[in-house]
């Protein structure tokens, strides 16, 4: 017997997962693109086989985009995203029985993980969630994931010893060294990845802007001027505080000897006042 897969679309402005729904996976999209990547398709063609299909009652696919463009482009571009991954789902999962429903709903840039415009936020952004939504008598999946752009960059083979690592999105109060809320998510990728690559060893680098004479920044908190290694210090505790053993981490504080952009414009301090990871070992 031909199997039926019915395709339902959604165009509210929201989509809530309920009790009974399970995120299976999140497929990225490059920039302005819908297309599957031959990445994704082997992916999600190697998902079906992790996955009991007689439990599952309908799968929900769901397209998001990043802030670039206007809301009408991202709500269709979404749209098609989510096709995407709902064509290659219909064609390519044999196991998916007749039974199963797929509902498909585009979201645009309503429901933004990261709201600043880097790169890195805006690639995790552009995603299409697949959930499962199972018989109300078995209990929910784990989640199946891609890898993040930071686990990406910290795996890559290419990646050597004294290379460096951006960490996008770990920001402080100016002047202090206390993390904001957005930090929290990367730190967290950061300390899982760790912890599943025991090999790695790496040194959180402080650095601030806008002093004179290369000169550490004053810090609020301990009234010293230590900002740059009190941030680092900062970050190196968290992740010892989530599992990380200690002995593979280090911190040091290079107050505002190394510069990557101009410091005359907003965007160009935001740039200097960072932290980095540098790979001690791998």
């Amino acid at each position: 017997m031909k199997k039926l897969f019915v395709l339902l679309f959604f165009v509210s402005g929201y989509y809530l997962a309920d009790a009974s729904d399970s995120l299976l996976t999140i497929i990225h999209f490059p920039f302005d693109i819908h297309e599957l990547s031959s990445s994704s398709k082997k992916f999600l063609n190697n998902l079906q086989y992790k996955i009991n299909p007689q439990i599952i009652n309908s799968i929900v696919v769901v397209g998001h985009t990043d802030q670039l463009g206007t809301d009408e482009y991202n709500f269709l571009l979404s749209i098609r995203r989510a096709k995407a991954v709902y064509q290659y789902l219909k064609t390519h999962w044999s196991a998916l029985s007749e039974r199963i429903e797929i509902e498909v709903t585009g979201l645009g840039k309503s429901q933004l993980l990261y709201i600043d415009s880097s790169e890195e936020s805006r690639q995790e952004n552009r995603r299409v969630e697949v959930y499962i939504r199972f018989d109300n008598y078995y209990v929910r999946r784990p989640v199946a994931k891609e890898p993040s752009v930071l686990e990406q960059q910290l795996t890559n083979p290419s990646l050597t010893v004294n290379d460096r690592i951006l960490l996008s999105n770990v920001n402080f109060d100016r002047g202090k060294h206390e993390l904001l809320p957005e930090a929290l998510n990367i730190l967290d990728n950061l300390s899982d990845i760790l912890i599943n690559h025991p090999n790695i060893k790496i040194r959180v680098e402080g650095h601030v802007c806008c002093t004179m004479n290369d000169d550490d920044d004053y810090d609020k908190e301990t009234n010293q001027k230590n900002l740059s290694v009190m941030r680092a210090y900062t970050v190196y505790n968290y992740l010892i505080n989530k599992g990380v053993d200690f002995n593979r981490l280090s911190y040091i504080g290079f107050a505002h000897k190394y510069q990557m952009a101009d410091e005359s414009t907003l965007a160009g301090q935001d740039v200097n006042r960072r932290v980095e990871i540098r790979i001690v070992e791998k």
